[in-house]
């Protein structure tokens, strides 16, 4: 929970045609969404243990392009300390993302993604954006595959934010994945400019073999939070589960429920 929330939209599956924000708190307070760099803004109240929704014009805000900066942040400020969730909506598919506050943001991340789908290409395929805090913000961005911009994977490349721009990436193949990405902050970019990372995928098969695709979207924490040991819960009516373990450092080794250790390297996913 906090007071400042940076996000951006990823895009959905044949267009978004609805993005929303929820906002909750447990005591009443007020705040704005905004887009700063387009001029749009809408204010809100918010009462206690109530959930205040904000829909976001969709032609301003959903991000359709590859390694082009663009405008489409949206900030959300408040009086007093709320909860923040997003949703981006198509009738076909949705999926929706915690948003973390300013004080949860970091300067490196390892972007934990997911594979595309089939051959349509472009349109359902792996996918990462990045939000800037801050201006004179510049992140060395080292992909996993191929890009749609024809950036080759393993070599790293640099992009210059001011704040409030934004970054999307997307994969060339639908088949790949961007999972391992590093989006890092340079040193002349420093610590004192955080940035957020969402990552996701236009629309996807989870399982592979699964009927119709859904779209993915959510944030990812900076690599300085990432742990050692962590808990699954189970939901009442599934049956079936898709875990995926991302390592940060090689020399990894993991243990599922006390199985045989698994090992990896920075980069890996089992």
């Amino acid at each position: 929970m906090g007071t400042e929330f940076w996000l951006g939209f990823l895009q959905n599956y044949t267009g978004a045609q609805r993005l929303d924000i929820f906002i909750s708190g447990q005591v009443n307070t007020s705040g704005t969404v905004t887009m700063p760099l387009v001029g749009w803004s809408q204010p809100f109240t918010v009462t206690a243990n109530q959930t205040t929704t904000v829909t976001i014009p969709v032609a301003l805000a959903e991000h359709t392009t590859s390694e082009v900066i663009e405008n489409k942040s949206i900030l959300i400020q408040t009086n007093d300390t709320v909860a923040v969730f997003a949703i981006n909506f198509q009738s076909f598919t949705a999926d929706g993302s915690q948003v973390f506050p300013i004080q949860s943001l970091g300067t490196e991340y390892r972007v934990q993604s997911y594979k595309g789908l089939g051959s349509f290409s472009p349109g359902y395929s792996s996918e990462l954006l990045v939000v800037s805090t801050k201006d004179d913000t510049q992140v060395e961005i080292t992909p996993t595959a191929t890009t749609l911009g024809g950036r080759p994977p393993g070599v790293p490349f640099i992009v210059d934010l001011d704040s409030g721009q934004t970054y999307q990436v997307q994969a060339d193949n639908p088949q790949d994945d961007l999972t391992g990405t590093t989006v890092v902050g340079t040193d002349s970019s420093g610590a004192c400019r955080p940035f957020a990372v969402f990552s996701g995928v236009v629309c996807t098969n989870i399982p592979a073999g699964c009927t119709a695709c859904d779209h993915v979207f959510g944030q990812n924490l900076p690599r300085n939070v990432w742990g050692t040991t962590y808990f699954s819960v189970p939901f009442n009516t599934t049956t079936g589960y898709t875990y995926r373990i991302l390592a940060d450092e090689n020399g990894t080794s993991v243990t599922v429920n006390g199985g045989a250790p698994l090992a990896m390297n920075a980069g890996d996913v089992v």
